[in-house]
């Protein structure tokens, strides 16, 4: 089954957790890891088109990884 969850406390583990694979993936393409700035860089290319962090997450992913 599905749960609904929502309040801070869940959404601060979904964005710690979506800004952990993003530094990883970015960590293990570019052998360091990202500023601050490029993290960001990396988010603001699909905040205009997608605002759920989730969908901008793999996103970036998938765009890191080609």
């Amino acid at each position: 089954g599905y749960t609904l969850n929502m309040g801070n406390s869940i959404a601060t583990s979904y964005a710690s957790g979506c800004f952990m694979l993003i530094i990883s993936t970015f960590k293990n393409k570019n052998k360091r890891y990202p500023s601050i700035n490029e993290i960001i860089s990396l988010i603001s290319k699909y905040d205009d088109k997608e605002r759920n962090l989730i969908e901008i997450t793999k996103r970036v992913i998938e765009d890191e990884i080609v």
